[in-house]
């Protein structure tokens, strides 16, 4: 049986002399205050409900689980980016005649692939290692919806230099 009170303390207590210098380290990666603030109460809080006191070490546990608060923070903001900003990005695309035909074929693929060649093309995620997670195609449909798109830009290219 757990000890939620002996439980409670050990992750009260480092909280305590703790906070400040984790929300100062992860503020550098996680780019503000308030975000890096978020992933170590989500940390604390997860810390909370499942950390088993028969543990030796509290912080080598703890570091594991703001490592992984901090993946799951950074995946959510870019899904949400993907959602919400997506289309905010179009303007930003230079105004070189090729780079707007460029756009114009991202914006009328179906959505999926729109979705997949904006992540890559406009918003600079890796194929393999990146939108794979953020999508619901495998990583080999990716890379394929990817790999048809650039023979395809590259036709257009060839033909627009003519």
């Amino acid at each position: 049986m757990t000890d939620y009170t002996e439980r409670n303390e050990i992750v009260e207590e480092h909280y305590r002399a703790n906070i400040d210098r984790l929300v100062v380290k992860l503020r550098r990666r996680s780019g503000s205050i308030q975000d890096a603030f978020d992933i170590v109460q989500s940390a604390y809080e997860l810390a909370l409900r499942y950390y088993p006191t028969m543990r030796d070490e509290f912080n080598p546990w703890f570091n594991m689980i703001l490592e992984n608060a901090e993946k799951k923070f950074e995946k959510e903001r870019r899904a949400a980016g993907l959602t919400s900003v997506m289309w905010d990005i179009w303007g930003e695309v230079p105004p070189d005649p090729f780079a707007l035909e460029v756009r114009d074929h991202i914006k009328a693929r179906p959505d999926n692939e729109r979705n997949i060649l904006t992540l890559h093309f406009i918003m600079g995620y890796r194929e393999r290692a990146e939108v794979p997670d953020m999508v619901p195609e495998t990583e080999k449909q990716v890379r394929l919806i990817i790999a048809k798109f650039k023979r395809e830009m590259t036709q257009l290219a060839a033909t627009t230099e003519e």
